[in-house]
């Protein structure tokens, strides 16, 4: 075959373009055995090990059973492995390692000190041209699994001058540490956002987010003769009701109560649905049928499903909308948005319909901070799981009718607010994204 180092000029400078086989010692799979979590022997680098920026050495298992050869696996300082499997592509660059072989599901290659710095050929594993010549498969490699003959068919364009080299590899290592930390930053962003989110709930439905306003409203009617109205109403006496232990709850503000839902709404456990998934009649039916996942994605407003019921029996489980709230009890536990539309609804699926005037949103806000901490609302509860039978136990602070508007009114303005900046955040990840890529494509082009 032949020679591909063809020549080309870039900047006064020569660059030549070689297969990874032509710059690198024969490549090699590495040791075969399966790993063992004891502190003491013999390191096993996997591909699940390099999966991040950096090896963390000292979670690495040690082999189960150890090669004979050790110096043929052992791994040296500036090796470059690769997933053959698993992670397709994915390298690592090592740097000064403790005694330790590599997987079975890596390939080691190993620069020719004569023609190329190993960590210029390991930034170039990063680039968006290897990365394209695996995934479109220029180079005939068929994911998910590559191989050594296939990767090192693939082509490096480099600087031949090792003074060049070693000024690209610092302006890489100024230039990408910069992007990552950057990165890290906006990770950060998200994750603060997402705390805050959870934050401003537990804030509205302990009444620590409308404290301010109380004071300003000292003569509200409070939540219990909220209560007794709707229990006439309703023709709910409320003396049916056990009163709630509240030994182990959090003290509310004034003119607040405990309550269970049954003594505020309605909950009703959908029906179940025994049909096969390709039976016509769940489709093109006349009732939207609501899943647990159509639930999952709804991020608060249901407006979408996945099938629809044609019987009009299924009409006894019918929800509607803007009035219903719906809480998934199987998959996606506790999940939860208000529904959008005229829907029916399965047996993993409950629906809450609180009395008039009560707010629905209210309760959504509610369920979404007691799913990651039922034991607070439930305190004789131990269960991680959510049933119909948990939720008529959960104890729920309810708020007088005017202080829910209130706090309804601040959640939504906090929480679309959070949502602008965590959208912004996504977009500058995005385009730092973007930008690790483009840096190293310059790079190999000669343009850094």
């Amino acid at each position: 075959m032949q020679n591909l180092q063809t020549a080309i000029t870039n900047k006064d400078n020569e660059w030549v373009k070689s297969r990874v086989r032509d710059l690198t010692y024969h490549s090699q799979y590495g040791w075969t055995t399966s790993a063992n979590k004891s502190s003491n022997g013999l390191k096993l680098l996997r591909t699940t090990d390099i999966s991040g920026e950096q090896v963390n050495w000292d979670t690495v298992p040690v082999c189960a059973i150890e090669p004979n050869e050790k110096n043929k696996y052992l791994l040296k300082n500036e090796d470059i492995v690769v997933s053959r499997a698993g992670s397709i592509g994915l390298s690592y660059y090592v740097q000064n390692p403790p005694p330790a072989v590599f997987a079975s599901y890596l390939i080691r290659f190993r620069a020719l000190p004569e023609k190329i710095r190993g960590k210029l050929l390991y930034y170039f594993f990063q680039s968006p041209l290897y990365w394209s010549a695996i995934g479109l498969g220029e180079i005939g490699i068929a994911i998910p699994n590559v191989n050594a003959t296939k990767l090192g068919e693939i082509e490096v364009s480099y600087p031949t001058s090792f003074d060049h080299q070693d000024k690209l590899i610092a302006r890489l290592d100024y230039l990408l540490p910069n992007v990552t930390y950057n990165k890290n930053k906006i990770l950060a962003i998200s994750k603060t956002i997402d705390k805050f989110r959870q934050s401003v709930l537990s804030a509205a439905v302990t009444g620590k987010l409308t404290e301010k306003w109380r004071k300003t409203n000292p003569k509200i009617e409070s939540a219990n003769t909220l209560l007794e109205k709707i229990a006439l109403e309703h023709k709910n006496p409320k003396s049916k009701f056990k009163p709630i232990n509240t030994t182990d709850l959090t003290e509310l503000p004034d003119k607040w109560v405990w309550c269970k839902f049954e003594q505020i709404g309605e909950l009703a456990r959908g029906k179940s649905k025994h049909r096969p998934r390709n039976d016509p009649k769940l489709f093109n039916g006349k009732f939207p049928f609501i899943q647990t996942g159509d639930v999952a994605r709804s991020n608060g407003l249901i407006t979408s499903y996945s099938q629809t019921y044609n019987e009009v029996g299924l009409a006894q489980s019918r929800l509607f909308p803007k009035e219903t709230l719906c809480i998934t009890i199987a998959a996606n536990i506790a999940d939860s948005g208000v529904l959008g539309i005229d829907a029916c609804f399965p047996d993993s699926v409950v629906g809450f319909i609180p009395y008039k005037p009560l707010l629905v949103d209210y309760f959504y806000y509610f369920i979404k901070i007691a799913k990651d901490n039922l034991e607070q609302f439930a305190p004789e509860t131990a269960q991680k799981n959510i049933n119909l039978g948990i939720l008529n136990e959960l104890a729920i602070p309810l708020p007088p009718l005017e202080e829910q508007k209130e706090i309804v009114r601040h959640v939504n303005y906090l929480l679309d607010l959070a949502s602008r900046i965590d959208n912004q955040a996504e977009k500058a990840g995005s385009k730092v994204d973007k930008l690790t890529q483009s840096i190293l494509a310059k790079a190999f082009r000669g343009e850094l």
